[in-house]
């Protein structure tokens, strides 16, 4: 990550995943290591500029995916405006972590000093006991050092998630958008900023090899696709893979891995086959023979007449909880396919 200096606004895989358990309820150490400015987004109070916060917990750690080890919890913090002015959510969070600022120490502060600094959290979990959250924010000092077995404070701590920090001011081509975990780059690509950007032809920096954490944390490089040598020439390979998996056109003989001899050719026998002469060269592209997919159902939270819960609603302090108690939610099995983005990165640490 490239230093940057920054001013806060004054103005008011392939892996599976595995289930682990929350990081438990009171007292943790934890880090901020990530900051991103997400631009500006519809709100209930209307168009706001927001900020994602990203913390990890270095004595709290799981394996969240199979065969990759173990690694610190993270909690990614939901959408706050971003704004410095006294009673501001980010304030409030930066006063708890480094001390109490005067309007001109705020005014003149770097939220880049922000980045790796270790605090306490406060953890709660929700009354389902799905989700464990930040409720409170406080300044690490020498007496609560002794409860994590540390000598001193110090003045940063170096976290195994990849740090990150950006701005849209930075420019959207900036490296450190590269940084950035994926589900949040999206957000960032969906602002009124970003959306702009993309209209007038703009392009987006994004990682060559890497694409660093998901909401687990998890930080591993991409692994190199696999290539394919079709053997049933009937149709090309973008037109297989709009409805086959590529493991699905292995196992029906259809293809076989490059890096190997051969490759078993049991075929998927509920897959069918397509026309043995294959297809005339037509005006328009032909349809390839679908692969059935099953679907799981997934259990989310939707408003009471089914609709996604507004994004917005969870800057505003809602919490899943929250929404259950007051009656506005219900949990409810949707298609995994008709997930949301958000509900898509909504997962338990």
């Amino acid at each position: 990550m490239k230093k940057v200096s920054v001013k806060a606004k004054m103005e008011g895989g392939n892996s599976e995943r595995l289930e682990t358990e929350l990081i438990p309820e009171g007292t943790q150490l934890a880090v901020l290591y990530g900051i991103c400015g997400i631009g500006t987004h519809d709100t209930r109070f209307g168009l706001k500029e927001q900020v994602r916060l990203a913390f990890e917990f270095p004595e709290e750690k799981r394996e969240f995916y199979a065969g990759d080890g173990e690694k610190p919890c993270v909690i990614f913090n939901m959408p706050i405006g971003n704004t410095f002015f006294k009673k501001s959510k980010l304030r409030l969070i930066a006063e708890s972590i480094v001390g109490t600022m005067s309007d001109k120490e705020a005014e003149d502060f770097d939220l880049s000093d922000l980045i790796g600094k270790p605090f306490v959290a406060g953890i709660e979990h929700t009354e389902d006991g799905k989700y464990a959250n930040i409720k409170t924010y406080t300044k690490l000092d020498n007496k609560l050092c002794k409860l994590f077995d540390m000598t001193e404070v110090p003045e940063t701590m170096e976290t195994v998630a990849s740090p990150f920090l950006f701005f849209p001011e930075f420019g959207f081509d900036h490296e450190n958008l590269k940084d950035v975990p994926k589900f949040i780059r999206e957000q960032v690509k969906e602002s009124e900023e970003g959306k702009t950007h993309s209209a007038q032809g703009g392009t987006f920096a994004e990682p060559e090899a890497s694409d660093y954490q998901d909401e687990s944390g998890k930080s591993t490089p991409k692994r190199k696709k696999r290539e394919l040598v079709m053997i049933d020439t009937s149709f090309t390979y973008e037109q297989f893979s709009e409805d086959w998996t590529d493991e699905q056109l292995v196992e029906s003989g259809k293809a076989r891995w490059k890096d190997q001899e051969s490759a078993p050719t049991k075929p998927i026998s509920s897959a069918p086959t397509p026309p043995a002469s294959g297809p005339t060269p037509p005006t328009s592209s032909p349809t390839p023979p679908s692969a059935p997919k099953e679907e799981r159902m997934i259990e989310v939270l939707r408003l009471k007449d089914g609709s996604v819960i507004p994004e917005s609603w969870y800057a505003q302090g809602w919490t899943k909880d929250t929404l259950l108690a007051e009656g506005h939610g219900q949990m409810i099995k949707v298609k995994e396919s008709e997930l949301t983005e958000e509900e898509k990165n909504d997962v338990p640490f």
